[in-house]
């Protein structure tokens, strides 16, 4: 009736136990019993050292992205000045923007401006530029916005909302990447059905949400440094529940950063390792998409007066 010999040779000690007419008052002193009791208790062992082991394996994956995370945001808290990295974030989005399959929807005009407020005349100037041209011309507006808005608040401010915008949307992202991680993981399982390796079907997709975070930091910091108000600078920082978790969690990293080193390498996406083909997208279409746009507001205009 124990669960261990149950589970692991149960059956056999059961049925030498019924031959011997043995009841449950007598002390088990025979030696086949005592083997098959050594022998259920090497299984558990095994069973219970393999199931720690594949625990470990797991555990690695999201050790790797804690090590990343807290070394990013260990390097941000001990930079007063993270303007450098906040230019190429512009870049980078711009670039991902330029080259976005929506760019030929007529809602591509707001998605610009959603990130990059521009002011009327700059998008028409730049929807009237050449494919080749447009990326160019999109990233170094969106440099020239950034250094506006850098006037607009004071260098020393900017460089504080910068640091507190870039901290509060890491610590949310991460609260959040370490979520959906454990749904991945109570799920994973099930791929076994498939004949594919949990393990390396782990391992693929966490990497591929860790990149994905990685992509939504830049896209949600950029959207929030140019859509900030000046009167940002005279709030205190409000500290939410998410960024309070991530705080203490992160207070506490100092051992798992310095535990062991790791490649940059291991946190690039696979796209921008094998650096795939870039699509262009053609002028007319996107010249297209924003005059249809534009119609479409005025005939807006149009109905609201009426």
């Amino acid at each position: 009736e124990d669960d261990l010999m149950r589970i692991f040779g149960g059956d056999r000690i059961g049925s030498v136990m019924e031959r011997l007419s043995v009841d449950d008052e007598t002390p088990i002193e025979n030696r086949i019993i005592s083997k098959s009791l050594e022998a259920a208790q090497k299984k558990v062992e095994g069973h219970n050292f393999d199931q720690r082991k594949n625990v470990v394996k797991y555990d690695d994956v999201m050790n790797r992205h804690r090590k990343a995370t807290y070394t990013m945001r260990r390097e941000i808290l001990n930079q007063p000045d993270i303007s450098k990295r906040i230019r190429i974030f512009v870049n980078e989005e711009a670039k991902d923007l330029a080259n976005s399959p929506l760019a030929t929807s007529e809602h591509y005009e707001a998605i610009l401006k959603e990130v990059f407020p521009f002011s009327e005349s700059t998008l028409d100037k730049l929807f009237d530029l050449s494919a080749e041209k447009f990326e160019i011309e999109l990233r170094s507006e969106a440099v020239k916005l950034y250094e506006t808005r850098e006037k607009l608040f004071g260098a020393e401010d900017f460089r504080k909302i910068e640091r507190d915008i870039y901290l509060q949307i890491l610590d949310n992202l991460w609260m959040q990447h370490l979520e959906n991680m454990d749904h991945l993981r109570e799920g994973i399982h099930w791929i076994s059905v498939g004949q594919r390796d949990p393990l390396v079907e782990y391992r693929r997709q966490g990497q591929q949400m860790f990149e994905e975070m990685q992509q939504a930091l830049r896209h949600d910091v950029i959207r929030a440094i140019f859509n900030a108000e000046p009167a940002d600078v005279d709030q205190a920082p409000t500290e939410t529940e998410l960024t309070r978790a991530a705080r203490q969690s992160v207070d506490n990293a100092d051992k798992i950063i310095e535990a062991d080193e790791f490649s940059e390498e291991d946190f690039v996406s696979s796209g921008a390792k094998k650096g795939g083909t870039k699509k262009v997208v053609s002028s007319a279409s996107r010249k297209k998409a924003h005059k249809q746009e534009r119609k479409r507001r005025k005939k807006a205009k149009k109905n609201k007066k009426r």
